[in-house]
């Protein structure tokens, strides 16, 4: 039984920004006679695969009575999974991506492991082993109550 179930995904804007980018680029670059061929075939194929994996890329959250799941998928395909005996503390917090963490993704700063996809507020879990893990959330009010009725008991 689910208790909570949230998908982030970047805005449409992101994705179909990286693609205009590369046509604005490959479109400058026609007008150069001496540029080869090869390298602009590349180049617009290059940029259409990155805006393909970004418009694909999504965080899915899923809450259930003494389990927390996530991926960012593509990157992670398979659900990780977090069960209560594993967590000593949990919160729902404010958090900066770019000055903890480096940016947005699977990241690895000083505060610990974070996936995050999008905003500045997340899920800190202190685990029992010593270990940090944030993951982030565009829905704070909704995932503390889950939180709270699966069993993990979130830190005012």
């Amino acid at each position: 039984m689910k208790l909570y179930k949230e998908i982030q995904k970047l805005p449409f804007w992101i994705p179909f920004g990286v693609f205009f980018s590369g046509c604005c680029i490959l479109s400058f670059q026609l007008s150069v006679p001496q540029l080869n061929h090869f390298m602009l075939a590349f180049g617009g194929v290059l940029s259409a695969v990155v805006a393909l994996l970004l418009y694909v890329v999504r965080l899915d959250i899923n809450i259930q009575p003494g389990v927390f799941t996530y991926r960012l998928y593509p990157f992670q395909v398979r659900f990780r999974e977090i069960t209560l005996a594993d967590v000593h503390e949990i919160s729902i917090r404010k958090y900066s991506p770019i000055l903890e963490y480096g940016g947005w993704g699977i990241r690895f700063g000083k505060s610990g492991n974070a996936v995050n996809l999008k905003g500045n507020m997340g899920v800190q879990f202190l685990f029992k082993d010593g270990r940090n893990l944030l993951i982030g959330t565009s829905q704070a009010d909704s995932i503390r109550l889950a939180i709270a009725e699966a069993g993990f008991i979130p830190r005012p």
